[in-house]
């Protein structure tokens, strides 16, 4: 069916998105020129990308599976206020004092650090540069990362592209987010590297900022498990859909 009978489908039968979780390309008028509808569902042949769960609306109840093994999850944590979320890494953290983010640790490195993030509409020049400053070795360049981010997205709307930035004496980290006021996916980013683990910090100060503003979810895609701030901050974790 086309784009306009899919979405009257969904209100009429009052189709909600798989396991209740969102994602930008859930706005599948962007993304997609056809919908299919069977067994009561309405659903894409395929995700936008491979980073991406597959859009997915239905009025049957499926439960969130946690990680399969063979599979790629789908990193992503549903939000409420930032500190449940912050109570939530308290009962997965064994050393609640030292591990971040936790409701001691954050208190601790904000008051110590006194970071501040700065959201910008995203400039493909002052991204790159950035972005390139805090590079680690071996990583993806910033021209590359964007090219990639536009291939595999065919029909993002360029207003949803934002930066993310910690600000304490200077820029210590950037990210790049899909912003689609519903929900933050991030794509990538990069910091100083130090002991004060910089990169942590802006994702802390992010998830409060989406808290403060509403957003339900944030995702960094589908992917293999690697990096300790999947598993510190992407805490509803689903197998891949």
């Amino acid at each position: 069916m086309n784009i306009d009978e899919a979405k009257k489908t969904i209100k009429e039968l009052n189709l909600t998105p798989i396991m209740g979780i969102w994602h930008y390309s859930f706005n599948f008028e962007h993304f997609y020129d056809q919908m299919n509808f069977d067994d009561g569902k309405i659903f894409a042949d395929r995700p936008v990308n491979q980073w991406s769960p597959r859009p997915i609306f239905t009025n049957k109840k499926v439960d969130r599976a946690g990680k399969i093994p063979g599979k790629k999850p789908f990193w992503m944590c549903e939000l409420t206020t930032f500190d449940g979320f912050l109570k939530r890494r308290d009962k997965l953290s064994k050393r609640g004092k030292s591990h971040f983010p936790t409701t001691k640790s954050f208190a601790r490195k904000d008051s110590l650090l006194e970071g501040k993030l700065v959201t910008k509409n995203f400039d493909k020049d002052y991204f790159i540069g950035v972005y390139d400053s805090l590079l680690r070795p071996g990583h993806m360049i910033g021209i590359d990362l964007v090219n990639n981010l536009h291939k595999n997205n065919k029909g993002l709307p360029e207003a949803w592209l934002k930066t993310i930035e910690l600000d304490a004496g200077g820029v210590k980290a950037i990210g790049l987010i899909i912003d689609d006021h519903k929900s933050n996916s991030l794509f990538n980013l990069a910091s100083v590297l130090d002991k004060n683990s910089w990169g942590l910090y802006l994702l802390a100060l992010w998830i409060k900022d989406c808290c403060e503003r509403g957003i339900k979810f944030v995702d960094c895609g589908i992917s293999e498990t690697y990096g300790y701030y999947k598993d510190a901050f992407f805490l509803d974790t689903v197998g891949n859909i």
